[in-house]
């Protein structure tokens, strides 16, 4: 389906949603009541990009795609909205963000913008996730209005982060809150180079550090005798233990993927099972301080590491549950985001019509 602006009230925007190892870039309508239609128009393959540490070559694919999008369905619209993980500086400039490589600040938007003639900015995607997400939410008794509520969006996919919007406002603090990865959960845990710290919630939480630790006790397991003479046997011909094999043996231990690891745990293998046990565990910690010091009305958990994977947002919350004092959890409403990913488009087409004029 092709958009395209129906009368001078309505808004056409270009959005490219970003990650480490895919993106999509869509067409976006808003009308003259606010209703917004977003439209997919290609999936695309970021990792082959992020080859230098000030973005340059995934901005200059960025360009070619948006071009590529405006050729194609014969619309050049009146702006493009980048959304993708790091650490911003305003809607301009993108300071790093280690899951995309980038290690010095570069004004991205401005880049994008003088490239292809139309004003550009870039939003967090956890920040886009969280305001499209609240969009989605029909208020209730238990959900106060935006006026008058507390929602927090918990991420947990290729990273771990979240966003507070309070009284319908996206809070950020002195600019950086809800960098929920870069929460100390083990004082002593391993030291964590891009984020330049021990024991991060990101590096039991995020998929690529789960699958590390999954392989690592594949390996340590390999040789060991069963503890027991009821240890399974057939674990060793699963689509999750070939992977492991795999991963193990090309010392790729960072790509095991959502459908290998949910075979895991379908199977009940022990080696899946305490690894995201103990990924569930330290989410959970974390989540009870997000109850505990900001007390939201509702959470939603959203990523992959929710949607994907059997069981573990359930286990999530039920380690929240058991940590939170029963005041502030029976207050609480915790459930899986209900959008997905559209939620990230939906909220960047919504921050950039708030933005300034």
């Amino acid at each position: 389906m092709k958009l395209s602006a129906q009368s001078a009230g309505d808004t056409l925007l270009t959005v490219v949603v970003l990650e480490s190892r895919w993106a999509h870039t869509y067409e976006c309508l808003i009308d003259r009541a606010d209703a917004i239609t977003i439209n997919r128009f290609e999936a695309w393959d970021t990792s082959k990009y992020l080859t230098d540490t000030n973005g340059t070559r995934l901005i200059e694919e960025i360009v070619r795609r948006v071009r590529t999008c405006w050729t194609k369905n014969a619309n050049q619209p009146s702006g493009v909205v980048l959304t993708m993980p790091g650490t911003l500086e305003g809607a301009e400039t993108i300071t790093s963000s280690s899951r995309l490589g980038i290690r010095e600040p570069i004004p991205v938007a401005k880049i994008v913008s003088e490239q292809v003639g139309v004003p550009c900015r870039v939003f967090h995607d956890v920040e886009c996730l969280a305001v499209g997400e609240d969009l989605s939410t029909s208020p209730s008794e238990h959900s106060p209005t935006s006026k008058d509520s507390a929602f927090v969006y918990v991420f947990a996919d290729e990273g771990v982060g979240s966003k507070a919007i309070l009284n319908g406002k996206v809070y950020v603090g002195a600019g950086a809150a809800g960098l929920l990865g870069r929460m100390t959960v083990q004082p002593d845990g391993s030291y964590y180079k891009a984020l330049a710290a021990r024991g991060t919630l990101e590096v039991f939480s995020g998929r690529p550090w789960v699958s590390e630790n999954l392989v690592a006790m594949y390996v340590s397991e390999l040789h060991k005798r069963p503890a027991s003479a009821t240890a399974d046997h057939n674990l060793g011909n699963t689509l999750f233990r070939r992977a492991l094999h795999v991963a193990a043996d090309q010392e790729d231990w960072r790509n095991l993927d959502y459908p290998h690891i949910a075979d895991g745990l379908k199977n009940g293998d022990p080696i899946a099972v305490k690894v995201l046990d103990v990924s569930a565990r330290y989410l959970g910690f974390a989540i009870n301080s997000v109850i505990t010091i900001l007390h939201p009305h509702r959470i939603a958990l959203g990523g992959a590491m929710m949607s994907e994977l059997p069981g573990f947002a359930d286990n999530v919350i039920e380690y929240a549950r058991q940590y939170s004092w029963a005041l502030a959890w029976n207050r609480t409403i915790i459930t899986v985001a209900s959008l997905g990913r559209d939620a990230q488009v939906y909220g960047a087409v919504k921050l950039w019509s708030k933005r300034p004029k």
